[in-house]
């Protein structure tokens, strides 16, 4: 399963904080700004104080928002150098991803798996969730052997659809 293209990309998935480090910047600007034209009744007083305790707040709660979202990223574990093709649907509804490497070794939950135990960890992945379908990433170099293994048992177990990620997915 060798790609057409000769490409090959690490299939790690980064998040990227820029557009929130934006905000933030944005949020401080704009409480500097409204601090020292925020006029008080009485004297004149010539020292302004800027109380920048809400805008933390909103900072720390964004970051707790996309420190949240970053965790339900699901990774197989390896780096699979995926086949290049084109598909009718892009499946998403994922609740089993499981990984053949370039020398046929299984991954599930960034977990190395015997393929004698391999039966055992799908049947308990899909007791969890009944509901989801299955996407095997299968390297380049992976035999087609491991792949129908990991299909063949899923059919076995009723886990269905079973879906094979490709490059462009």
């Amino acid at each position: 399963m060798r790609n057409r293209r000769g490409k090959s990309q690490a299939q790690g998935q980064t998040i990227d904080l820029t557009p929130m480090l934006d905000v933030v910047f944005i949020m401080l600007i704009f409480f500097i700004v409204t601090a020292t034209f925020i006029k008080l009744p009485g004297p004149v007083v010539n020292k302004i104080d800027i109380d920048l305790t809400p805008m933390l707040d909103v900072v720390f709660i964004m970051l707790i928002f996309f420190i949240v979202t970053a965790t339900f990223i699901k990774l197989p574990g390896p780096v699979v150098n995926k086949i290049d093709t084109t598909t009718d649907d892009s499946y998403k509804k994922v609740g089993i991803l499981v990984a053949v490497t370039e020398v046929n070794e299984y991954w599930i939950d960034k977990k190395r798996v015997e393929a004698s135990a391999l039966k055992i960890n799908l049947t308990r992945l899909f007791n969890e969730n009944p509901k989801g379908g299955m996407v095997i990433q299968a390297d380049n170099e992976s035999n087609i052997e491991s792949l129908a293994k990991v299909a063949d048992i899923a059919r076995d177990i009723g886990i269905a659809p079973v879906a094979i990620s490709v490059e462009n997915d």
